[in-house]
């Protein structure tokens, strides 16, 4: 695995993703950086996830094959509901995103228990990433 990588993007089967290409050869594929270089080299885009969103963004009625975590393919079948989206893989899903979820959101909110400190340093360099989140969901 390269530096940098992560093994839900590293451990997808470059064949699958290549078959799903096959099946739909139309769509571009968009994949993250962090996928095994062999699905890199198949690509039509490779970016991170606000960038796949600019990307579909910039090329109007085309499909999309998305290369990163299922959760993205979702999101953005919601904030471009007239797109066609396919998955590259069933195997794009992360298990540390998905232990966070809503109803944990909701009950650390109401309860107010849990704590989370942010150097002010890192906090203030965050806060315009944050923003920027905010405004691509309107």
């Amino acid at each position: 695995m390269d530096q940098g990588s992560c093994p839900t993007h590293w451990n997808v089967n470059p064949d699958e993703v290549l078959r799903v290409k096959n099946e739909h050869p139309d769509a571009l594929l968009v994949c993250h950086p962090e996928t095994h270089p062999t699905i890199r080299e198949f690509s039509d885009h490779i970016c991170g996830t606000s960038g796949m969103i600019d990307y579909v963004k910039d090329n109007p009625g085309k499909a999309f094959i998305i290369g990163t975590e299922i959760g993205m393919t979702q999101r953005l079948r919601h904030m471009f509901p007239k797109v066609t989206f396919y998955e590259a893989s069933s195997s794009f899903i992360c298990p540390d995103m998905k232990k966070t979820t809503s109803e944990k959101l909701i009950d650390a909110l109401g309860k107010e228990e849990t704590v989370v400190r942010v150097d002010k340093e890192i906090a203030n360099k965050s806060i315009n990433a944050i923003k920027r989140m905010y405004e691509l969901t309107d």
